[in-house]
């Protein structure tokens, strides 16, 4: 099973990636933006296969170091031809946490409650046409390679 980069190796100790396509012209820049790609790939997949889904054009809320970077930006929304928003507030990954922990102790859905205190809101980027042929090429190597990466 692929599985995305989301947690170390502790956590998924079998975790395998896969970087082709290598030459001797390929830039710095080149590498990290295929491996956001890649990176950007398998979160909106994940996105996808949640059970009841989430809808198409429902936006993308971007936290973390990587929102503040224009690249990571600028490839989440050309993958997921979504609107994507960056959120104002800072320690938004503490907050989201205290919202799961408020939401467990009674408080209602996490989401709501992140909402209801609307470290959501910050400045929205309209979605740009997804990027299908990055989309299928990417999809099209992960499927030919998906047995050596244990799936």
């Amino acid at each position: 099973e692929h599985r995305p980069l989301v947690r170390s190796a502790q956590h998924l100790p079998a975790a395998a990636g896969l970087l082709t396509g290598l030459r001797h012209a390929t830039s710095g820049r080149q590498v990290l933006g295929a491996a956001y790609e890649g990176a950007v790939f398998t979160v909106l997949r994940a996105l996808e296969a949640l059970p009841g889904g989430v809808a198409a054009d429902a936006p993308l809320r971007l936290t973390g170091g990587g929102a503040r970077g224009r690249m990571w930006v600028e490839t989440v929304r050309r993958l997921s031809g979504r609107p994507v928003v960056l959120p104002r507030g800072a320690e938004l990954v503490a907050l989201g946490a205290a919202a799961l922990a408020a939401g467990a102790s009674g408080a209602g859905d996490p989401v709501a409650v992140a909402a209801g205190w609307g470290f959501g809101e910050g400045r929205a980027l309209d979605p740009l046409p997804r990027d299908e042929r990055t989309w299928q090429r990417i999809e099209t190597v992960l499927r030919g390679y998906a047995e050596r990466l244990g799936g």
